[in-house]
């Protein structure tokens, strides 16, 4: 009969510690991998308050968004100050200099081909492909239109913040691509990408839990491009130039190579569209 009781006893100690041993695994996987589905800096989490004017749910870190039967996530961004810019860079990456910013939200992903047909109202499409191939000002319908439907104050990035969300905000290890030293680990790029664009997602997220801000397609800032701006920048919440004959691109696409899809690297886009450019939205707080 002891014999019996120890072996039962050995059993359930054994069970209590395999439970434990893979309880403490899926913690670790969740706060550090952003592949796992319960990883907490890129997961969509439907619990919180549900804003019944915009149609969102609002855990205080993020916001989804629903437009027909697509949601999407918009990550929250701590304001504060950081250094913009390389001085080891190109020219129009030159000075570096101390920017301010307020807090605002950025989408967690590119725009998709899936969430540009229901907001547009094109033909319905299950395509997580990030959409391109339209231009400035197709943009900009697109976002007065997501702002019609959500009754949101969607636009599209500053430079600034999307320079400062690309460096993982007041989370920021200082990384060279957004999220990495290896770009193989968050980029769709020149190196791997076999010359085509790919699915959101399907690379490592930033510190802040955001996507593909290296490479895949480069993304539209609302500024215009100004080669010698950063010397005559606003340190607080800088727009860009008032005027312009083409608009600032950022993160490098699946064409690009390495340098070309750093945190830091600027090159400006005219409004026509290319295959190679995408957009990604910000969301402004309200006062």
């Amino acid at each position: 009969m002891m014999k019996k009781n120890v072996s039962i006893s050995f059993l359930i100690a054994m069970i209590g510690s395999l439970l434990l041993m893979t309880s403490c695994e899926k913690w670790s996987r969740s706060e550090f991998d952003p592949n796992d589905p319960d990883y907490i800096g890129g997961a969509v989490d439907n619990s919180g308050t549900t804003d019944d004017n915009s149609g969102t749910t609002d855990d205080g870190s993020k916001k989804v968004f629903k437009v027909g039967n697509v949601s999407f996530t918009m990550i929250k961004v701590e304001g504060g100050s950081f250094m913009m810019g390389n001085d080891e860079g190109s020219y129009d990456e030159k000075p570096a200099h101390q920017v301010t910013l307020s807090d605002f939200y950025i989408a967690e992903t590119e725009v998709t081909e899936q969430l540009y047909a229901a907001v547009m109202g094109t033909a319905s499409t299950s395509s997580t492909y990030p959409k391109n191939n339209k231009s400035y000002s197709e943009w900009g319908a697109f976002t007065k239109e997501l702002s019609r439907i959500t009754g949101a104050d969607f636009r599209l990035p500053t430079e600034a913040e999307w320079e400062y969300a690309a460096r993982g905000g007041k989370k920021s290890q200082g990384c060279t691509y957004s999220g990495s030293f290896s770009i193989d680990k968050v980029a769709w790029y020149y190196g791997n990408s076999k010359y085509s664009y790919n699915p959101v997602k399907t690379k490592d997220a930033n510190e802040l839990g955001i996507y593909d801000m290296s490479g895949n397609v480069r993304e539209f800032c609302s500024d215009y491009y100004s080669a010698d701006y950063y010397s005559s920048s606003p340190e607080n919440n800088p727009t860009g130039p008032e005027s312009g004959s083409s608009h600032v691109v950022r993160g490098g696409s699946y064409y690009s190579d390495s340098p070309y899809c750093t945190v830091y690297y600027r090159v400006s886009c005219s409004s026509s569209n290319s295959k190679y450019e995408g957009a990604r939205v910000v969301l402004t707080l309200a006062n």
